[in-house]
């Protein structure tokens, strides 16, 4: 399969229905889960980013559509910009009790 060959919603670099975790290191440049420097356009989904080192997102120079996202358990921050960065995150979902 060709990377974007199935776009979701007409947005070729997208994430729906995932979950992602334990990502971060201790060392190296790896700061989140997911880390977004100078990406195109990028829309989450209904995803579950937790439990990272660092940030559960890392944003420089980018800016991603994240709808409906659960962000839990991150050492640091949920969604951390840098570079004039301008997230847009919307409606997450409350925690199952």
């Amino acid at each position: 399969m060709e990377r974007d060959q199935y776009p979701i919603n007409g947005h070729k670099h997208s994430a729906r229905n995932c979950i992602v975790e334990y990502g971060a290191a201790t060392v190296g440049s790896l700061n989140a889960n997911l880390q977004f420097e100078n990406a195109p356009f990028v829309l989450l989904t209904n995803c579950t980013v937790r439990s990272s080192l660092n940030d559960a997102i890392f944003c420089s120079g980018s800016s991603p559509r994240i709808a409906n996202c659960l962000i839990a358990n991150n050492g640091r921050d949920g969604v951390r910009t840098a570079n004039a960065s301008n997230p847009v995150v919307t409606t997450a979902p409350s925690p199952a009790a």
